[in-house]
């Protein structure tokens, strides 16, 4: 059992803990709805947890955050069995709740809470039945709602680009792009290396050896690359892939410099960074399902469950893949 910062026993992880590409909220002023027991507490900083599909009432994605400080959340005794008695306590006012986790959603469909939004007017549910998390979806019987909140997400706003072409100049945090392609690397033939074709059947293959290797986890739990096509606009949802001709672009999630395009010459090495994605994601994954994960430190297990299972999948695949794997993760952690 752990102390947190307020001197209240429980299992609660300490915002620093959790993975180097967590989204940062603060929680810094209230709605006119918002509970009192959440205003008191302004600000409040949360850390992303995971993410949580909405219901027919709130048809929009929640944010799961570990909230610092936790809020204390009165309740009426009748009502005891819905919380959970590890994070009960009474004072002289009456049995309280201590809220370490909360659900933030946007109060608009269509508003979104990606690194660098502002002035996000949002609905804020205290959970108060942890295992929520398993369930995958909004349960109401497992929340207390607490109203709205203006919060901030640390970061960058992310700017509108388009995929690079050869002639474009990206911004001055992406690698310079060559100059107009010339005739001596024509775009590979269809179906031969470095073609379209090729890569993709490439990535599928390797995904479906990982898809077997990581049974408890199914790849659609986990963002998949895909290819854009010269000119698209990206999106941040998924990593994604430009071929042009022999140079190779890749646009992905950096866990510390946060979105960002990769190019090479290198078939293979757009293939690599693919399938390390997904590796990446089906390890989180499937440390969030570990029955130990609850039980230790975060920071613990991300060094014991995450990041060797992340190398080990990539071992499994190819042993020169999970070396590199293995050093980009000792930059990490």
């Amino acid at each position: 059992m752990t102390v947190d910062s307020t001197g209240h026993q429980g299992a609660a992880p300490e915002p620093d803990d959790w993975p180097p590409d967590a989204r940062m909220f603060t929680i810094r002023a209230a709605a006119d709805d918002a509970a009192s027991s959440l205003a008191a507490e302004l600000p409040i900083t949360a850390t992303e947890l995971g993410m949580l599909d909405g219901d027919a009432n709130h048809p929009v994605q929640f944010c799961s955050v570990l909230l610092e400080p936790p809020v204390k959340h009165r309740f009426d005794a009748a009502d005891a069995a819905r919380y959970e008695r590890e994070y009960c306590d009474r004072d002289d006012d009456g049995e309280f709740f201590m809220v370490h986790v909360a659900l933030l959603g946007p109060r608009r469909t269509g508003v979104s809470l990606a690194p660098g939004a502002r002035d996000v007017l949002v609905d804020v549910a205290y959970v108060v039945d942890l295992s929520l998390e398993e369930d995958g979806v909004l349960n109401a019987a497992k929340v207390d709602w607490a109203g709205g909140a203006i919060v901030d997400v640390a970061g960058q706003a992310a700017v509108e680009q388009v995929a690079p072409a050869p002639v474009d100049q990206p911004a001055a945090a992406e690698p310079v792009p060559p100059a107009v392609r010339s005739a001596a690397a024509p775009a590979p033939e269809p179906g031969s290396p470095g073609s379209s074709e090729w890569i993709r059947e490439q990535v599928d293959v390797r995904i479906a050896v990982l898809s077997r290797l990581a049974g408890e986890v199914a790849i659609s739990e986990v963002p998949v690359p895909t290819e854009l096509a010269k000119g698209e606009r990206q999106s941040n949802t998924a990593p994604q892939y430009v071929l042009d001709g022999a140079q190779f672009w890749y646009h992905t999630r950096d866990p510390k410099k946060g979105f960002m395009w990769k190019t090479t010459t290198n078939p293979n090495e757009l293939i690599y960074w693919c399938i390390d994605d997904v590796a990446r994601g089906l390890a989180w994954r499937w440390t969030q399902q570990a029955a130990t994960y609850k039980t230790m430190p975060p920071a613990m297990a991300q060094r014991t469950l995450w990041a060797p299972y992340w190398q080990l999948l990539m071992n499994a695949l190819d042993t020169k893949w999970g070396a590199i794997t293995g050093r980009n993760i000792r930059g990490l952690l």
